[in-house]
């Protein structure tokens, strides 16, 4: 009997895997979507907001992961690895090589994401978006976040492919329309043209078990937007530095933000309506993963600590001092007395002075470049600037330290840095040997092997 019973095993078995086809067996490619959204229905509000709470809980695991917070913010004078990790060491010394695993992580998560709201998009039919609010509500909330993926994609990796196409199996990998990553504007016309469908939204927040996330409508998308201009305009791509201001300029004008008082209280979890917030969300943040101060995620740099001096109020807020060590307080579970601190994809202080940056570009005698700088400097204590006299690079300077103060853990570093060149990074690290390559992030190794994506003929960055 046992042998009659393994034979009818082995039997069924391979019944069973001749009548499968590839897609039942083989592991699912992150590309292939995983909603099923035929369990939804377009005309139902509370089936609409439970899809809007997957795609924004998605996004808010997605910008506090790990890796991602790893590549955001480690490249950076303020922010040193506090771990033995090689791959951290490596991420710290600028020491990058296409087989660290943070990169695959994270170009992974992003496509995955950009892959749900691709079926979300196409699904959303344009009888639904038309007649029912709550459905062209996502439609155009789904656009906002692919833009905003394909943005992070292309600061981090440069020319990335675009797939705009719905991916349910993979059997649609032969159907998909592949652009040449060599066409650098297809990227852009993209993220712009996702972004101007989105200036429609209305204001709204999202609510889930895991994440509460605040997105101020058409606000949260100039705030990209102007952010999108001043990166192709400092790179060069294109002279775009008066709409970049214009964006800017319109969020401050709107009177929907104001600057919370207290630098101190934007990271606790009680502050439920942020005055300064324009994209936030709250997530648990694993950045000391120990059960002691002595081994924690990142460590502040005697640079930074040096900078922040004893007048700025914002270092009792991020620093704590413990037994001769400096450590972070901010986001820090083990140190502030918050594990669930508020987090900004966008926030107003980033906003004025992203804004003082593009009139120092168009008119560096314009006196009114100093109204946002010196507004973020007087919450935290410093004097302000009272004469417009600095030249133009001595007020680009000044900025950097701003930002770098201000924004310290929050993932603006790669941004900025990216922006501001090589020479700006080697200057602030003259120990390390900076090159044009430090720009990008090398394509993980395992994306140029991958059979998909060789439908673009990738090639791997220069100097990798």
């Amino acid at each position: 009997m046992d042998f009659l019973r393994r034979q009818f095993f082995i039997f069924s078995f391979i019944f069973f895997v001749f009548s499968c086809s590839d897609e039942d067996y083989l592991p699912q490619h992150y590309l292939v979507s995983d909603l099923n959204l035929k369990e939804y229905s377009f005309s139902d509000e509370a089936e609409m907001n439970e899809l809007r709470s997957i795609i924004f809980d998605e996004l808010a695991r997605n910008i506090t992961s790990e890796h991602y917070l790893l590549i955001q913010n480690l490249p950076s004078l303020a922010v040193t690895a506090g771990s033995k990790n090689a791959d951290e060491i490596a991420l710290d010394q600028y020491n990058w090589s296409a087989d660290n695993y943070s990169f695959q992580v994270v170009w992974e998560d992003m496509y995955k994401a950009i892959s749900h709201l691709n079926s979300i998009i196409e699904s959303l039919d344009y009888k639904s978006v038309k007649q029912y609010a709550f459905a062209r509500q996502l439609y155009l909330e789904a656009c906002y976040l692919r833009a905003f993926y394909y943005f992070e994609l292309a600061v981090m990796y440069g020319n990335v492919p675009v797939l705009n196409e719905k991916i349910n199996s993979k059997s649609d990998f032969e159907n998909v329309n592949v652009v040449s990553v060599d066409n650098q504007d297809y990227l852009w016309e993209t993220i712009f043209s996702d972004l101007n469908h989105a200036l429609e939204l209305k204001e709204g927040s999202v609510s889930a078990s895991t994440t509460q996330y605040k997105v101020s409508g058409h606000w949260a998308v100039k705030a990209l937007l102007g952010k999108v201009y001043l990166y192709r305009s400092s790179k060069g791509i294109a002279d775009e530095w008066q709409l970049a201001f214009k964006q800017f300029n319109d969020i401050i004008n709107s009177g929907k933000f104001i600057l919370e008082k207290n630098y101190a209280n934007l990271f606790e979890e009680n502050l439920a309506v942020g005055v300064e917030a324009i994209v936030k969300t709250s997530y648990y943040l694993e950045l000391t993963k120990k059960s002691d101060l002595g081994a924690v995620f990142v460590i502040p740099s005697n640079e930074f600590i040096s900078m922040l001096g004893d007048v700025d109020s914002r270092k009792s807020a991020v620093l704590s001092y413990d037994q001769g060590k400096w450590y972070y307080k901010k986001y820090n579970p083990l140190i502030s007395s918050t594990s669930n601190s508020l987090i900004y994809v966008s926030r107003l202080a980033d906003v004025w002075l992203m804004q003082s940056e593009c009139l120092n570009h168009i008119s560096s005698q314009d006196r009114s470049r100093l109204t946002g700088i010196n507004l973020v400097r007087e919450r935290s204590g410093q004097s302000p600037l009272e004469k417009n006299t600095l030249t133009s690079t001595e007020f680009v300077e000044l900025l950097q330290i701003e930002k770098e103060k201000e924004f310290v853990l929050e993932a603006r570093s790669l941004f900025d840095y990216r922006r501001w060149g090589a020479d700006f990074i080697q200057k602030q690290f003259p120990e390390l040997t900076i090159s044009e390559k430090h720009l990008l992030f090398p394509i993980p190794e395992t994306v140029l092997q991958d059979e998909f994506f060789s439908k673009w003929n990738l090639k791997q960055n220069k100097g990798y």
